[in-house]
């Protein structure tokens, strides 16, 4: 049967595909205007809160910053800061703490203010900027968690918490290839003796020799060996 053949008049007078299209976007915007214009709108403020959220966001993370290098240039970490320095920075670094919460420099702001209790001897605030940081340890820093663990354990022996400050060293000595080892065996001869437990004392001695035996400090640890013998 021969395929029906469309006229050049049917075929003029045939709706276009697109121009029916468009007539039904019209007419369903012309129905449904009301519920057309609160989506066009709520898109429109859902964007528009979006960018103002991240121009907030960007705006107090450069606060946050500024803020925590003003408080870093009142004092030098790297030298003994006075205590009016100490007291000065601190403040201002809790300041941080407080005002941005959830910013970098506020997480960051923990371990400078482990150092500067710990230097100002307030020990008890000191453990507690490290343990909320390393409880606020991001994935990225795992490296730098055996360095704040030391401090940590550090602050436990100047604070007569010897039991607690061999546990960190112990964790760190035991950790294969593992940073800070021989400062871990030489806290461990320290806080050992400390506590009367030469045996222990010698054994952490005895390895740090094993591991490091040209060290710069394997002298002043082998004249504690023969101290203990003695």
């Amino acid at each position: 049967m021969a395929e029906k053949r469309i006229t050049r008049k049917e075929l003029l007078k045939s709706p276009d595909e697109f121009l029916t299209l468009t007539e039904r976007t019209i007419n369903f915007v012309n129905t449904h205007s009301r519920q057309v214009y609160i989506g066009l709108t709520a898109l429109v403020c859902i964007l528009v809160v979006g960018l103002l959220a991240n121009w907030y966001l960007s705006h107090k993370e450069n606060q946050a910053l500024t803020a925590y290098g003003q408080a870093l240039d009142s004092v030098d970490l790297g030298a003994k800061p006075t205590p009016e320095q100490i007291g000065k920075a601190v403040q201002a670094l809790e300041a941080v703490r407080k005002d941005y919460p959830a910013s970098p420099p506020a997480h960051n702001a923990l371990i400078n203010l482990g150092q500067l209790y710990y230097q100002a001897g307030q020990y008890d605030q000191s453990i507690s900027s490290y343990q909320q940081f390393l409880k606020e340890l991001k994935p990225w820093e795992e490296t730098i968690k055996p360095i704040i663990q030391d401090s940590l354990a550090d602050v436990y022996e100047a604070h007569g918490q010897n039991e607690l400050a061999a546990q960190i060293w112990e964790d760190l000595a035991k950790t294969e290839g593992g940073m800070l080892k021989s400062q871990a065996y030489r806290g461990l001869g320290r806080v050992y003796l400390s506590m009367g437990k030469l045996d222990q004392a010698q054994k952490a001695y005895d390895s740090y020799l094993a591991e490091f035996p040209n060290s710069v400090d394997a002298a002043q640890v082998k004249a504690r060996l023969a101290a203990i013998s003695q």
